[in-house]
């Protein structure tokens, strides 16, 4: 149930996965099922569902904190998100951390801020404008573009790729300095929109599905990214899936192809069988057709190898 859950969670199918979580089998599942709502943008029935869920529950925590963070009730998802970081430790810890900073961005709080990651001085910085202080806005932006260009680049991406991944950054810098009255250094791709900029401010909360791996959510905007590696489409040949020829094992001469071109070429059916210097073939050979080829591929190399006529000795009288 639940891996199936994932799966469709994972391919964006949200009704497959509304309709079971409604099944009578997952009635037990209540961190499932306000996910799903979460992810419907359901956010009250999701809260309603997990009011029956256990509340010491790390991941109920943890996705209240995300709905909470939505309904800008930020103190509340700050208190929240806290303690699932004193309380668990696992691979998502960086990213809870982030999520942190998103929150205390909203709430104006980074005295206490260390910022490790170019999202986390991001969010840091956001924070800063909040509360007026440009000129260390437009620092912590500095090395928030810094420190993306690096973290990129050794994911494997390059040129547009990073540039479309920093621009909320460069956008932001382009707005700070202009509100400083500096120029610049680059400016962004597109026009700068003030709203947009509040709109995105921090970085939204990540929430992991009930089979423990992170599922990136639409409110994402500069998440820890991975290397796109793209797989080459593996094209297989066009027989290899073939049956194989019924009739080869049987000698050329007796096989319907070798008979219809013997009739083609206005030949008789039977000449060359059984006749003195006839052509000899051993009918342990493996065929030349493409679907014997693709059946047995080790001697397909073998089986192209032309084949020279053996002669029967004559006994001269």
């Amino acid at each position: 149930m639940q891996e199936k859950l994932a799966k469709h969670l994972e391919n964006e199918d949200l009704k497959k996965a509304a309709h079971l979580v409604r099944s009578p089998a997952a009635r037990h599942l209540f961190f499932e099922k306000a996910y799903v709502f979460y992810r419907q943008q359901k956010n009250e029935e999701a809260l309603t569902v997990l009011e029956k869920a256990d509340e010491s529950d790390p991941r109920v925590m943890e996705l209240k904190a995300q709905i909470f963070y939505r309904q800008e009730r930020y103190a509340e998802a700050h208190d929240l998100l806290e303690k699932v970081i004193a309380k668990q430790s696992d691979e998502f810890d960086e990213d809870r951390r982030t999520n942190l900073f998103a929150i205390k961005a909203k709430l104006g709080i980074t005295e206490d801020l260390e910022p490790s990651t170019f999202e986390q001085l991001y969010n840091v910085s956001c924070g800063l404008l909040k509360r007026g202080e440009h000129q260390r806005a437009l620092e912590m932006l500095q090395q928030a573009e810094e420190k993306g260009r690096a973290f990129l680049a050794a994911e494997g991406l390059e040129g547009e790729d990073i540039e479309d991944e920093l621009d909320v950054i460069l956008k932001q810098k382009t707005y700070v300095s202009q509100k400083l009255g500096k120029k610049s250094p680059k400016s962004p791709k597109s026009a700068i929109d003030v709203d947009e900029l509040e709109e995105r401010a921090a970085i939204a909360l990540r929430t992991r599905t009930a089979s423990k791996k992170a599922v990136e959510d639409s409110e994402i905007i500069t998440g820890r990214l991975r290397a796109r590696r793209r797989q080459k489409k593996v094209i297989l040949p066009k027989n290899l899936a073939a049956k194989p020829d019924p009739e080869r094992w049987l000698p050329k001469q007796e096989r319907t192809a070798h008979k219809r071109w013997l009739k083609k070429s206005k030949r008789h059916e039977d000449v060359g069988k059984g006749t003195q210097g006839g052509g000899y073939y051993n009918i342990d050979e493996p065929s030349t057709s493409a679907a014997a080829l693709a059946a047995d591929p080790p001697n397909a190399a073998a089986a192209l190898q032309p084949k020279k006529a053996k002669k029967k000795n004559k006994w001269k009288n």
